[in-house]
């Protein structure tokens, strides 16, 4: 790629570096929903709680689910949501360092990020607390680094 001016611009690697967290992010976030999809579980203790989301009815006016469902819906869209903000950030980054706008386009995914970390916390789930930590400090470091 040829060097121009938005590719020099002090924190735009950093902001990449962050973005590729978020699309890692997504992608380990899914490797157990596909082993849901098309595994069979196993272990005594999971079979029995699968049962027992699948027996928790939900109805939304003329929508009707259980809870197994709604969980893997989430779970979906959690990874959807990851790789659409990576998606607009790799298309942004050019337009956003060309502009001067690289500060707060940095900062909007810091704060993107610090929100995922403290869900993560808030639930004391460790490995995307991991993810989110990195990129949120990424973000920052980028944010910090640019004029």
């Amino acid at each position: 790629m040829p060097q121009t001016e938005s590719n020099r611009v002090p924190g735009r690697a950093l902001f990449v570096a962050g973005t590729w967290v978020l699309v890692l992010f997504s992608t380990i976030h899914m490797i157990p929903m596909f082993a849901d999809l098309f595994g069979t579980p196993t272990q005594p203790l999971e079979i029995e709680a699968k049962r027992a989301m699948a027996a928790v009815t939900v109805d939304m006016g003329p929508f009707h689910t259980h809870w197994g469902k709604l969980n893997k819906l989430l779970s979906v869209s959690y990874s959807a949501l990851l790789y659409f903000v990576a998606a607009v950030n790799f298309v942004t980054v050019g337009a956003a360092a060309a502009h001067g706008k690289m500060k707060s386009l940095a900062l909007v995914n810091a704060i993107f990020a610090a929100v995922l970390l403290a869900i993560c916390l808030a639930f004391s789930f460790p490995p995307p607390a991991v993810f989110a930590l990195l990129a949120m400090v990424l973000f920052g470091l980028a944010a910090m680094k640019t004029r």
